[in-house]
């Protein structure tokens, strides 16, 4: 198994990121660090039937947005409203973006967002969810060659780096 991308966190009450996050992993770790406390309080399981039924497939957190794609199975992680709102430098574009819905917007293209499999999400917050229990200090988020999301717990930030230093593909000079 090779890492892509990788943002590790360290818990304090809540995951916190260490590193600088890559271009498209940045919104799965701002929803871990903003959206996932909130979502783990309610209940994984009840929350995402809310989900579903009561918030219309979306939900807005401060520094993300989460968006449900039924249809594929896919979520949408995206820039929060107040980021893509301030590049809104014509009227129309801004009328635009006011009023459709921010899975439009993401599948427009007109704002920044990543995809992540509905199972791999729910994956993802199951696995959080236990290693918060088990009060893991350190946690490491990585996309892997094949295209998955994961998150495993370590006990120091010197295990996580060697596991990082084990599993990226290192340039041959």
């Amino acid at each position: 198994m090779n890492i892509k991308k990788y943002v590790m966190f360290k818990l304090n009450q809540r995951y916190y990121p260490l590193n600088t996050e890559e271009q498209n992993i940045i919104y799965l770790s701002r929803f871990i660090q903003d959206g996932f406390p909130f979502i783990n309080r309610r209940g994984i399981t009840e929350y995402i039937t809310k989900l579903e039924t009561i918030y219309g497939n979306a939900i807005n957190f401060e520094s993300v947005s989460l968006n449900i794609d039924q249809s594929k199975d896919i979520i949408y992680l995206s820039e929060p409203y107040f980021e893509y709102a301030e590049r809104a430098e014509i009227h129309e574009i801004e009328e635009l973006m006011d009023n459709i819905s921010t899975l439009e917007l993401c599948q427009h293209q007109f704002i920044k967002y990543m995809i992540i499999s509905k199972e791999n999400f729910m994956h993802l917050l199951f696995a959080l969810n236990q290693q918060m229990q088990q009060d893991f200090p350190f946690a490491l988020l990585y996309q892997n060659d094949k295209n998955w999301y994961d998150v495993l717990p370590f006990d120091s930030q010197e295990a996580m780096e060697k596991f990082i230093a084990d599993h990226t593909q290192q340039e041959i000079v």
